[in-house]
């Protein structure tokens, strides 16, 4: 399962739908809460995360999944327009960083190489 959290709907549901079409279960969370939710009830394999979310930020939500359920060896791919340094990619281990606007292609090879899709 790959956890899709960003609040521009359209953008989330492409890539849940691409991932998709790709092998892979995903789930769209639009917001801090949802997130919460969605990580409570599956697992995810790998998480798209948006930095900027209506309730909060993304960096502070990945500190407190990391801190509870969401174990580290889960890699998180940020997705952001906010810029990202090496030094908090590294910190805050996230496996990728991919700068708003991406390529859809681009986020396809780097969840598969993280985190396969289950054939």
């Amino acid at each position: 399962m790959v956890l899709v959290v960003d609040d521009d709907r359209v953008l989330a549901q492409t890539v849940a739908s691409s991932l998709e079409s790709r092998g892979w279960q995903a789930r769209v969370a639009n917001d801090c809460a949802e997130a919460r939710i969605a990580i409570t009830e599956v697992c995810p394999r790998l998480v798209v995360l948006d930095l900027n979310l209506p309730d909060g930020l993304g960096w502070d939500l990945l500190e407190e999944l990391r801190a509870g359920p969401l174990p580290i060896e889960v890699p998180v791919i940020i997705v952001s327009s906010m810029p990202v340094t090496r030094s908090q990619v590294r910190e805050r281990r996230v496996a990728a960083y991919l700068p708003k606007p991406f390529g859809i292609p681009n986020l396809l090879e780097t969840a598969r190489t993280l985190a396969p899709p289950r054939t």
